[in-house]
């Protein structure tokens, strides 16, 4: 009997023991299909997930280079910006600078104004003034027009005499002149007289001898130059010297023109009077163009070389 109990103990255990087997077993069983829908769902969602991190890194690696270059964008226009309010400083600076001596001018003109207002007023005293001093004035230019008038009257009434007067003293002037050209003329036939008397008649041999040769003095001439001038009929050169009819100067007499020790011209009486003579210049020594080399000056000495 109890070998019986124990058996019947045993299988029990056993249909137990079978029973927690199977259990596990169907346990194993369901794990195992689990853990491989596990395994398939890791194994495609791995797959995906290699993916997806590719995806990331490449968007990651895309998203740095953009950013690189956003930054590097960024500097650039940070730069760009930065010069900019440099320059926005810098004008800034230059416009506070120009509002300021805008502001200067601004107040010298405000001064300028009321200065010229000051002066307009000033002005408009002036002008009334002047209105007045040319009331004034009107009145002084109509007694000086008066005056004037009367004073004119007066001139042409004077000038009326002045000219019946110059016409008298020309009259006078004319009959004095008469005289005195009648006066030269005795003067020189008494010079004559006397120098025929004191030659004892050589003169009026000269004069009319039969030779024909050019008048002789018959003492030396000396005289000086007082002018030099050109003949404007002739164009020939003439000069005046200080010597004439009283130091027995005739006309054609040919005299001699030196300076110093110097001879620089022939001189040809064309015309005399009592105390000078009128006469051609002969140059003898002609340079280049027809020109003298040496000419005739004021003061130059003309005279005979020896009395004959």
């Amino acid at each position: 009997m109890g070998e019986g109990t124990g058996l019947r103990e045993r299988a029990k255990q056993e249909s137990q023991v079978h029973t927690v087997t199977k259990a596990l077993v169907v346990f194993a069983a369901l794990l195992l299909v689990l853990l491989s829908a596990l395994t398939m769902a890791y194994s495609i969602n791995a797959d995906r997930i290699i993916q997806d991190r590719r995806s990331i890194m490449d968007a990651k690696r895309a998203s740095d280079e953009m950013a690189s270059s956003k930054i590097s964008q960024a500097a650039e226009e940070q730069a760009r910006l930065n010069g900019q309010i440099e320059a926005l400083n810098k004008e800034l600076t230059s416009r506070a600078a120009k509002i300021s001596s805008l502001e200067s001018e601004r107040a010298q003109l405000i001064a300028q104004v009321r200065a010229a207002e000051d002066g307009r007023a000033s002005i408009a005293g002036q002008i009334g003034q002047l209105g007045e001093t040319n009331r004034t004035q009107a009145l002084l230019i109509q007694n000086y027009r008066d005056e004037v008038t009367k004073l004119r009257d007066n001139e042409l009434n004077y000038r009326k005499r002045e000219i019946e007067l110059v016409d008298r003293n020309n009259d006078l002037e004319s009959q004095v002149e008469v005289l005195r050209q009648s006066t030269r003329a005795l003067q020189e036939q008494l010079v004559e007289a006397r120098r025929t008397i004191d030659a004892g008649g050589v003169a009026l041999g000269a004069l009319g001898g039969s030779s024909g040769g050019p008048y002789t003095p018959s003492i030396a001439l000396a005289g000086t130059v007082n002018k030099v001038f050109q003949d404007p009929a002739t164009k020939k050169p003439m000069a005046e010297i200080n010597i004439g009819t009283n130091n027995q100067v005739r006309e054609g007499m040919e005299l001699t023109v030196s300076r110093g020790d110097q001879f620089v011209a022939k001189f040809i009486v064309s015309r005399v009077d009592l105390n000078w003579s009128v006469g051609e210049i002969r140059y003898l020594e002609v340079g280049r163009g027809g020109q003298p080399k040496n000419e005739v000056r004021q003061n130059d000495r003309v005279g005979t070389l020896s009395a004959k």
